[in-house]
């Protein structure tokens, strides 16, 4: 997957036992310079890379890299980077572009661009469902009209 703090491997950022008094800690998955398609642990690093899905279960930070689809569940940082869709609890953008932001709170600094946000989104949906079915609703109707014109018809084969 990614390489962890340290020289082992941390499969999918799953707690390490660090020794000690039982003390469990979270080890920071890191993807550097390369495509991965999904990198996923409690705390995710990507720097000069990318992939389909990164997801962090607390934080992701991604530098001069991007994805289609980044979940943070805690906090979000983008810096020279940019997502198809982001969802986080806390979003951070430094100069990036973003297709769909969804955050409960989200800043977006100078140089950065979010296309939709979650209600912008959720218009946009309604408009095109509303589209559809009135094409289809039209196209229906088309066809209705062609099968009475055909029913009528005395001449064979039309």
């Amino acid at each position: 997957m990614a390489e962890a703090a340290g020289s082992s491997m941390a499969e999918g950022g799953r707690e390490q036992d660090k020794g000690g008094e039982g003390v469990r800690e979270e080890a920071v998955v890191r993807a550097h310079r390369g495509f991965f398609p999904v990198v996923y642990g409690h705390d995710v690093e990507v720097k000069q890379g990318g992939g389909a899905f990164l997801i962090a279960r607390d934080e992701l930070e991604i530098e001069q890299g991007g994805g289609q689809c980044m979940i943070g569940l805690r906090k979000l940082e983008v810096e020279q980077g940019g997502c198809a869709v982001m969802v986080a609890g806390r979003a951070e953008v430094k100069r990036g572009l973003i297709g769909i932001l969804l955050a409960a709170n989200a800043e977006v600094k100078e140089g950065s661009r979010v296309l939709m946000t979650a209600p912008q989104a959720i218009a946009a949906g309604i408009v095109a469902g509303a589209v559809v079915a009135l094409a289809r609703l039209l196209g229906d109707r088309r066809d209705r009209r062609r099968l009475r014109e055909v029913a009528g018809s005395t001449t064979p084969g039309i």
